[in-house]
């Protein structure tokens, strides 16, 4: 019989965010700081840069993070590398 896998918490997402934020970014983030960051993007207070379906979207944030939102965990899932900013504005230029 297949093992379940365990589902993830949104404390599992935040770690993985920390890291990603951290390794990207050099960008230590406290949970207050995710909290603030995920309010913006419920705000709409950033650059909505990509849907990428009905329940994860991509964002810049404060001018210089991207990240990856998802709705159903209500918060940033990861930051991708700043180097991907250009591929946004090609996308955006040939829409």
């Amino acid at each position: 019989m297949r093992r379940q896998k365990p589902k993830k918490s949104r404390m599992d997402y935040f770690r993985h965010a920390k890291k990603r934020a951290f390794e990207r970014y050099g960008l230590s983030l406290s949970s207050d700081d995710w909290e603030r960051l995920n309010r913006q993007v419920v705000n709409g207070k950033g650059l909505l840069l990509l849907s990428e379906s009905n329940n994860r979207t991509h964002w810049l944030l404060e001018d210089q993070y991207i990240v990856v939102y998802e709705k159903s965990r209500k918060g940033i899932v990861t930051f991708l590398p700043p180097e991907m900013i250009m591929s946004y504005l090609e996308v955006r230029a040939n829409a």
